[in-house]
């Protein structure tokens, strides 16, 4: 660890702390897990981090960041703003399916900087990213396809974040897939007719 860099080890302390927190909850996490977890020794986390809370909020946003990466992609698969819309919403429920325990975990974070003094504006943060990640997709996908959003964009932007929302927590409750997968081809519609598009991909 001595040849490390603290950027390197601070991102390995992230990745621990979210195999840690995703495994057995934020409530039950404590710094010496964090580092069994990472192979380091408790010092190094002090020398990392001022605090839990410090790291907390540096695993919210390293996961925040990997949410809209597992949707880049689809700029570089299509022209088409349809097959954009159902092409990120694929690729978001894949992720999902395939990292329940980190977006479980995400929520629990949420949650948990709501209920901690000095940190609620943390939560207020990383909605407002989330909120304004999916504005400058909807923004780009208008530019790529050449059409016009018929509801102001900020507003179908939180109207996207609370339906996706609804149905990731859905899902994380019951697991069923079908009536998720329904949920998210009537969000792609809605988002199609907004944008007055008269063909839509196929499913």
């Amino acid at each position: 660890m001595a040849r490390m860099s603290v950027t390197q080890r601070r991102a390995l302390l992230v990745e621990a702390a979210i195999a840690v927190m995703s495994r057995d909850g934020v409530a039950h996490t404590t710094t010496r897990a964090v580092v069994a977890e990472a192979g380091m020794q408790i010092g190094v986390f002090h020398y990392c981090f001022r605090s839990k809370e410090e790291l907390i909020l540096e695993v919210m946003e390293t996961i925040s960041r990997r949410m809209f990466a597992a949707v880049a992609d689809v700029f570089s698969s299509s022209t088409d703003p349809a097959e954009i819309i159902h092409g990120a919403l694929r690729a978001y429920w894949g992720d999902i399916r395939a990292n329940p325990l980190q977006h479980l975990l995400n929520r629990e974070l949420t949650q948990h900087a709501l209920r901690q003094p000095g940190e609620e504006a943390a939560a207020v943060a990383q909605y407002a990213g989330y909120a304004d990640g999916i504005e400058a997709f909807l923004v780009e996908i208008a530019r790529i396809g050449g059409c016009t959003w018929r509801t102001p964009v900020d507003e179908l932007a939180r109207f996207t974040l609370a339906t996706i929302e609804g149905v990731t927590i859905q899902w994380l409750v019951s697991r069923d897939e079908q009536m998720s997968q329904r949920l998210l081809d009537h969000l792609a519609a809605h988002l199609c007719a907004d944008a007055e598009l008269e063909v839509a991909a196929e499913q």
